[in-house]
């Protein structure tokens, strides 16, 4: 791409603000607007309280603005999708699954084939260090080593956009 060509707007936030409901109807964020263009990273940081992972959660399509509008790649983000892929702050991996496993789920529900579904696995697993730990569950790894687990399964399903929200506490 020529420095003259502009880049590709992937996030598009217009005047977006959100109150939660409730008796105290908290406000969270007010009038935000922003662009994140393709093979940009942002971070995002503040006080606790700050409206940081409600942002993120309503770019997922978990929560939707009390105001304004949220597009990806152009399409209006109404609910969560496969092109933006999630690691929650709290731990998410399921416990009845191996670590395999936990890393084909997503892959699984997008029915690929078994064995393209291992091998991406497999590859995964290598890259993050977790060889010998294939069969293991949740439970039998250290709270560094579910994390990247659940990093990897959101990876393991290609999104066009990677939401963390504070992923890396436990590494």
């Amino acid at each position: 791409m020529s420095e003259n060509q502009p880049r590709k707007v992937r996030l598009h936030v217009e005047d977006v603000s959100y109150r939660y409901p409730g008796g105290t109807r908290t406000l969270a964020l007010e009038g935000l607007t922003l662009d994140v263009h393709d093979n940009e990273f942002l971070a995002i940081v503040g006080p606790v309280g700050c409206g940081k992972t409600t942002f993120l959660r309503i770019v997922a399509g978990f929560l939707g603005p009390t105001r304004g509008a949220v597009r990806c790649d152009g399409a209006a983000v109404h609910a969560p999708g496969a092109d933006r892929g999630y690691v929650f702050q709290e731990d998410a991996i399921f416990p009845w699954l191996t670590v395999q496993d936990n890393l084909e789920f997503g892959l699984r529900a997008k029915g690929m084939a078994r064995s393209e579904r291992a091998a991406i696995a497999m590859e995964l697993i290598r890259l993050i260090g977790l060889q010998g730990y294939e069969r293991a569950y949740p439970r039998d790894l250290s709270a560094g080593m579910s994390k990247m687990v659940e990093v990897a399964r959101v990876l393991a399903t290609d999104p066009a956009m990677l939401i963390l929200d504070e992923p890396f506490g436990s590494l």
